[in-house]
């Protein structure tokens, strides 16, 4: 019973997710805009950074079933995304899942990158092993 118990949860966890997701600007980081595409189709927030200024990170969690499905996308941007005619400038992607942490960083020439993961699963994509 218990075996049967450990093996529905070990199962579960192989198809959710909840990751708590930090989103990082590097010091010399150039004037424009971040925003995520998730698994299930829907965008994050818009986030404005500003060359010279102090960005703070910005936190948040991704959390659903199936997160692996697709790829979870950030796209970085010249001009605000929601003009309706802006094309992302760069963007990176993976397929991910688990129960853990996620750093993501914007390098200085609007380069996301996954700057480093715990308790993370990833195949496919930006795994956060090498960064441009």
């Amino acid at each position: 019973m218990n075996l049967l118990v450990v093996f529905f949860s070990l199962s579960l966890a192989a198809l959710a997710c909840d990751i708590k997701v930090t989103l990082k600007f590097n010091q010399k980081i150039k004037s424009g805009f971040a925003r995520f595409k998730f698994f299930n189709e829907t965008y994050g927030p818009v986030y404005e950074y500003r060359e010279g200024a102090n960005n703070l990170p910005q936190h948040f969690r991704i959390k659903g079933l199936f997160c692996n499905m697709k790829p979870t996308i950030l796209e970085t941007y010249e001009v605000d995304p929601r003009s309706g005619d802006a094309k992302p400038n760069k963007t990176t992607q993976a397929f991910i899942e688990g129960f853990g942490v996620m750093d993501y960083q914007i390098g200085d020439m609007h380069t996301p990158y996954v700057a480093s993961k715990i308790g993370v699963f990833c195949g496919f994509g930006d795994c956060g092993v090498s960064h441009g």
